[in-house]
């Protein structure tokens, strides 16, 4: 399996269309996250996860999330689409205490209803 690791240059917390979505990205890769805001909504698929191609991606296939000011972890229990030996994504940044807070709570809610491992370094 592999690893697959950049640094963010921004990161960003938006409701976008009725969507959450937490993202990370620089000019040349991004990572995010999107879930509907209605979560149980018979629309509501779970968590979205794409990277750097809407062809790499996919629902439900996150394992565990770590964040922390300096790093974003994010493993998964099943693969992106195209992605097969992709297992984890390491996301380098900085952010701030309040911020690293915020996307915590997001995460938070986000896989409330999921069986993913969800740990804060705030």
């Amino acid at each position: 399996m592999k690893t697959l690791q950049f640094t963010a240059t921004e990161v960003s917390l938006q409701l976008e269309q009725g969507y959450h979505v937490l993202a990370f990205y620089n000019d040349d890769e991004y990572l995010f996250l999107q879930r509907l805001e209605e979560i149980g909504h018979k629309e509501d698929d779970g968590v979205y996860v794409e990277y750097k191609d809407p062809l790499h991606a996919g629902f439900d296939v996150v394992g565990q999330v770590k964040l922390s000011p300096q790093q974003f972890i994010l493993r998964l229990k099943s693969p992106l689409y195209k992605l097969a030996e992709v297992n984890e994504f390491i996301v380098d940044m900085t952010i701030t205490e309040q911020d690293c807070q915020r996307y915590g709570a997001l995460l938070q809610t986000l896989f409330a209803d999921r069986l993913v491992d969800v740990q804060l370094n705030t």
